[in-house]
């Protein structure tokens, strides 16, 4: 038996598992991502969206770890914060999740017109 969910478990970055019990009872997770179109088809709208949440408790807890590295320490690192390499890549990845469970039902054309919060229609 397959079973597609989102996980989360504190601490980790969120994933989409492929998860398959075997005979013997036991289960294999695989995490899939963005890549793995076919397979996504297996996800709802509605577990997408779990997975866009569970993004941003992983994000929350990054938050919680942010500060500025010692001064002896800042040009080590691109932006000299802890976890902002981690919140940048979060940020980027629910834009891409959200893309696709809130359009991936519509046609090409309605995909792009759809309307802002200020309003306006693109």
């Amino acid at each position: 038996m397959i079973t597609y969910k989102p996980e989360y478990v504190a601490g980790e970055e969120p994933a989409l598992c492929k998860e398959i019990e075997m005979a013997d009872g036991s289960k294999v997770c695989t995490h899939l991502t963005i890549s793995n179109k076919a397979e996504l088809e297996n996800f709802t709208n509605e577990q997408l969206l779990e997975h866009v949440s569970n993004y941003i408790l992983y994000m929350k807890e990054l938050s919680n770890d942010m500060y500025v590295y010692p001064e002896e320490e800042h040009f080590n690192h691109h932006v000299p914060v802890n976890n902002f390499k981690e919140m940048e890549q979060s940020l980027r990845v629910i834009v891409e999740w959200l893309e696709i469970a809130l359009y991936r039902d519509m046609t090409p054309v309605e995909s792009h017109t759809h309307t802002h919060e200020d309003g306006h229609t693109h």
